[in-house]
């Protein structure tokens, strides 16, 4: 019979085919042996079914192959750089547009450089300017030359998170002293203490917890705290990021410490705030705004005092001739 659908059995002997079930113990009709009809016909089912299962898996591998090759052509096609069909230079990937910024972007950077080092290093007296929140305070209300020949800063760690090694803090202090002495009067750190506030002219940096509260930090009499929940938001930022943000704080801090009251119009001076941040005054009559893309630039506070930082120090003590060694 050559319909195999029809076919239950056959004979391993002479090959006859049978259309009808036949019982286990059968003997064909053609040759007399016994037909064993159950292994019979599962060996001539798996034959077929064997055969159809390979010829659909041979399908799904073709497909399969063609797909992944359509899908490897695709994305080299997408990714590989150089002259498209019509012989013009491949588009700029936006992510290869942010590594690599424009020639304009890199010439304002440059121009940004080295307006802010000039700005650093210079204060003409037109660039003397203050903010107005204490202007009702005469300029030498705090004076400290008068009454003191130097300023002790003193450590206390004791409330400091543990990200914060106690040496690393006292670096950042100490730094600041000692930069702060060009004003005339001598700044010295003294090591850490116990205290938890200073007297006369030594000054206790210590920490104090206040998540959540936008401010890194302030100065209080002879106190100058630094918030660890504030240090530990910038410090998810990065480490480097959150130490900066401490040198110039404690900095800023110290100026008020020797006198400076008013904060500075001049964005790049370590008393600058943020009322400073929308502009870089060069000259009064001249105010020079910043574009919102050149902020990165210009922004930033020094993390220690500048020209102008220094020399209003001196104006307010009464110290106007020029530092030693300036």
């Amino acid at each position: 019979m050559s319909n195999r659908q029809k076919t239950y059995a056959a004979c391993a002997g002479c090959g006859t085919e049978f259309a009808r079930p036949l019982p286990w113990s059968a003997r064909c009709p053609g040759c007399g042996r016994f037909l064993n009809v159950a292994a019979k016909m599962a060996n001539a089912n798996g034959r077929a079914d064997r055969g159809v299962a390979g010829f659909s898996l041979l399908r799904v591998g073709k497909a399969l192959i063609l797909f992944f090759a359509v899908l490897i052509g695709f994305i080299f096609f997408a990714t590989t750089s150089g002259p498209d069909a019509s012989g013009k230079p491949a588009a700029t990937t936006p992510a290869a547009a942010a590594v690599t910024p424009d020639p304009a972007h890199r010439q304002r950077e440059a121009e940004a450089q080295r307006l802010r080092a000039t700005e650093v290093a210079e204060c003409p007296d037109g660039e003397m300017a203050t903010q107005t929140a204490h202007g009702n305070v005469p300029v030498n209300a705090l004076a400290v030359a008068g009454r003191f020949n130097s300023l002790r800063f003193a450590y206390n760690p004791a409330l400091a998170p543990e990200s914060v090694p106690e040496a690393r803090l006292a670096g950042i202090i100490s730094a600041a002293a000692q930069a702060w002495s060009a004003c005339g009067i001598r700044g010295e750190f003294v090591g850490t203490t116990q205290d938890m506030s200073g007297a006369a002219n030594t000054f206790v940096v210590q920490w104090y917890n206040s998540e959540g509260v936008p401010i890194a930090g302030y100065r209080k009499g002879t106190t100058i705290y630094l918030n660890a929940g504030h240090y530990q938001t910038m410090r998810a930022h990065s480490e480097v990021y959150a130490q900066d943000v401490m040198q110039r704080l404690i900095s800023h801090e110290m100026g008020h410490a020797f006198g400076l009251v008013e904060h500075s119009a001049r964005c790049v001076d370590v008393m600058a705030t943020e009322d400073s941040f929308d502009k870089c005054d060069r000259d009064p009559a001249a105010p020079r705004t910043i574009r919102d893309t050149d902020k990165l630039f210009f922004v930033k506070q020094q993390a220690f005092p500048t020209a102008c930082d220094i020399k209003r120090c001196r104006l307010i003590n009464g110290l106007a001739a020029p530092a030693p060694g300036a």
